[in-house]
């Protein structure tokens, strides 16, 4: 009787080695969180009326040197056409997305009051396939 429950643990336990690996070998090797620094440039100029902060976005493809009309997401709100942002003073997270191009995401961005600030956002070929 003890040999077939070992039998039993081994096949499950080779079971859930299969299943585990399985899930690995599938899952996205893409990292967004470290990005380059010639994947983007920031410039910030103060305003004279220090009424608002603003926020232009440019987004072009890195090897074809093109402009492209890519999504844009503030703080979690996506955008389609939209590429000046009045916002407030603080941090902001920012994501820029096109299809076949890797996603560029700032975290954290800091606006001050009379902010303007202008992101250019060079994105690069994504070879990995479409689900």
């Amino acid at each position: 009787m003890p040999k077939r429950v070992l039998k039993a643990l081994s096949a499950n336990s080779s079971a859930y080695i299969i299943l585990i690996s399985l899930f690995f070998s599938c899952s996205g090797t893409r990292n967004t969180s470290k990005q380059e620094k010639s994947q983007y440039k920031i410039e910030k100029i103060k305003t004279f009326d220090s009424l608002g902060s603003w926020i232009t976005i440019k987004t072009y493809d890195k090897r074809l040197k093109e402009s492209i009309p890519a999504f844009v997401k503030i703080n979690n709100i996506y955008f389609s056409e939209k590429k000046i942002f009045e916002v407030g003073e603080g941090k902001h997270s920012i994501g820029v997305y096109f299809v076949q191009l890797l996603p560029l995401e700032l975290k954290n961005l800091n606006v001050k009051k009379g902010d303007s600030i202008v992101i250019k956002a060079y994105l690069k070929e994504d070879n990995s396939p479409l689900h």
